[in-house]
């Protein structure tokens, strides 16, 4: 409404200084787009009732709606990246911001993400979230980062799930008697603990 909100908060050029010496241009930092703190809440803010509540989200911001414009809003932004070849990989709510007058997502610290350039050279990503980790690379012992849109889906899904499901995580059922244990989220996402 009136302005721009930005979708990717990653960088956009870098900015250089010339050396007072050798007159050579410098890297000195990058620009990219500014998302006011205040203005938004983390992914998070959306799977439970009381981080809502902590947050100061309006009834409103955390109607059924809402939850559904953030939920397009998530499948938007990595359709967008998915066709550019580029997959997020490290899928952290913490890392997504959701602006709170209209519910408007924007994907923030995408330093990690996995890119093809158009050259075809491969940028792969090295960091991930545990819990949004797809059972295919943990049965397999692969990274992630090569499952690339199969990895993204996953994450998705799982962060979808706990959008509708008050933060609920997917794989959070009771192990029944008989059942190897399963020490954490990624654990019982191997095992496919889904209740």
């Amino acid at each position: 409404p009136g302005s721009r909100y930005p979708q990717f908060a990653w960088p956009q050029a870098i900015i250089h200084t010339r050396d007072k010496v050798s007159g050579e241009l410098a890297p000195v930092g990058y620009l990219m787009p500014k998302v006011d703190p205040h203005a938004a809440v983390t992914l998070d803010a959306y799977y439970h009732q009381k981080l809502g509540e902590i947050y100061h989200l309006s009834p409103e911001s955390l109607s059924l709606q809402r939850r559904l414009e953030v939920a397009i809003g998530l499948c938007g932004l990595l359709a967008d990246l998915h066709s550019k070849n580029i997959h997020c990989i490290d899928f952290n709510p913490k890392n997504i911001l959701i602006q709170r007058a209209h519910g408007l997502v924007t994907f923030q610290s995408c330093d990690g993400y996995s890119v093809v350039s158009k050259n075809g050279t491969p940028y792969p990503a090295t960091q991930y979230s545990k819990g949004y980790v797809a059972p295919e690379a943990l049965k397999r012992g692969a990274k992630p980062g090569d499952l690339g849109e199969v990895q993204d889906c996953f994450a998705l899904a799982v962060a979808l799930f706990q959008i509708f499901n008050y933060g609920i995580y997917p794989y959070s059922g009771v192990i029944r008697p008989g059942h190897p244990h399963a020490d954490d989220a990624d654990d019982r996402a191997r095992r496919g603990y889904y209740p």
